[in-house]
């Protein structure tokens, strides 16, 4: 199983295959690079600047690219709802059809004050159908439920893209398959925090309290 790409974070500098990552969609603000800090480890966090939010959001667009392949990231999430975390497949090629976004493992945090609710990772796929305009898109989606303690620790999320679909795992084991929205065209990687419109207003702790951390990541065929 040769290795195609790994990234433990070692030192204090994001390599060369990482660039931050603007986008056109919903974020409050465009990305900073002061929200991703590499320190022996990744930290994504979401920094308040007047009344907009920066957010930690990274990618190998252009640097490092992949089809069918496994990837797998030791992470800890956020612990509570106002920013959601995220590492996922991004298509090279925009969200044409035949494309696919990939979220191997997305949290939206705790929505009550003391997380004994514990949370749901969710993986999802997202593609557009021949018949969907540019704004519209089709979705699978399973649900992974993580216990209050969720946030202590590090837990590692993996799927296998093939030709036959996606298998996502959390921790070894295998939580959610489908063979909706396959796609054989190349994707990058994403790690992501990301604060949208519709979370700010239930962004109810300190804000230092909204870090990602990711200790590594990997490809692997």
């Amino acid at each position: 199983m040769p290795t195609l790409f790994e990234d433990r974070f070692e030192g204090n500098t994001l390599s060369d295959a990482w660039h931050c990552r603007a986008v056109t969609y919903d974020e409050v603000a465009a990305p900073a690079s002061e929200c991703a800090v590499v320190d022996n480890g990744l930290t994504l966090s979401v920094k308040k600047r007047g009344d907009s939010y920066l957010n930690g959001h990274i990618s190998t667009q252009g640097a490092f690219e992949f089809t069918y392949c496994w990837v797998a990231a030791r992470i800890k999430f956020q612990p509570y709802h106002g920013s959601h975390g995220c590492v996922w497949l991004a298509p090279t090629t925009g969200y044409e059809v035949g494309q696919s976004e990939v979220d191997i493992a997305e949290c939206f945090g705790a929505h009550d004050p003391t997380r004994k609710s514990g949370v749901s990772i969710k993986h999802s796929v997202y593609w557009r159908e021949p018949d969907q305009g540019y704004e519209e898109f089709s979705g699978a989606r399973g649900i992974t439920p993580m216990d209050a303690s969720y946030f202590r620790k590090y837990h590692t999320y993996k799927v296998r893209w093939s030709a036959i679909g996606y298998e996502f795992y959390v921790d070894g084991n295998l939580s959610y398959s489908t063979i909706a929205g396959r796609s054989e065209k190349p994707k990058y990687l994403v790690l992501s925090n990301l604060t949208k419109a519709f979370e700010v207003q239930n962004m109810h702790h300190p804000i230092d309290t909204y870090k990602m951390h990711v200790k590594w990541i990997k490809v692997w065929r």
